[in-house]
Order: C-alpha cells, then sequence, then structure tokens
C-alpha cells in the first residue's frame, strides 16, 4: 500500500497504468479500499493531513478502477485530474 501511495501516484501515466495492471492486483478490490479507508482514518486521527489526502486519491482513483475499468484511467486528462499527485502537478 506504501509502494503505491508514495511511488505510483508519482509515476507518469504510462508507468502508472503499467504499475496499476502488473504489480497492485492486491489493492484492486474491495480488500484494497478497505485497507486504504482503514489508514485514512488512521492518518486523520493522527492530523497528518498529507498521508490523509493520499489514501483520499488512493481510494478515489481504485473505486475509478472499479466501477470502469481502465476506460477513464486510461485517458491522460481523466487521469490528471483524478491523480492530484501526479508528475505534471508535482514535478519534484
Amino acid at each position: 500500500m506504501k509502494y503505491y501511495l508514495f511511488k505510483v501516484l508519482h509515476f507518469n501515466h504510462d508507468d502508472f497504468l503499467t504499475a496499476f495492471k502488473v504489480d497492485l492486483a492486491p489493492l484492486l478490490g474491495e480488500t484494497g479500499l478497505w485497507a486504504l479507508k482503514n489508514y485514512e482514518i488512521r492518518q486523520s486521527d493522527k492530523g497528518n493531513d498529507e498521508k490523509k489526502k493520499r489514501a483520499r486519491v488512493g481510494y478515489d482513483l481504485i473505486q475509478e478502477y472499479l466501477e470502469h475499468g481502465f476506460d477513464n484511467l486510461s485517458k491522460l486528462v481523466k487521469f490528471n485530474l483524478k491523480n492530484k499527485y501526479n508528475p505534471k502537478k508535482l514535478p519534484d
């Protein structure tokens, strides 16, 4: 999960899709959503807003995948709107 939140969210679009297809199979389901939701709640209780936002973005991307598959995420424009941590918005 931390690989997803701190590395994959920063990948460019092509690498993000590859990681989603190859590396993240355990997270791409209800169990992954549950783990991310619990992580978000835990970070909220700790007062760590940045990690809470990362968990929310990660949750939203997986939810988008579960609802629409790669139809929306494979479009660069929609990917850039959903992922607030992509290289276009955070080049460093």
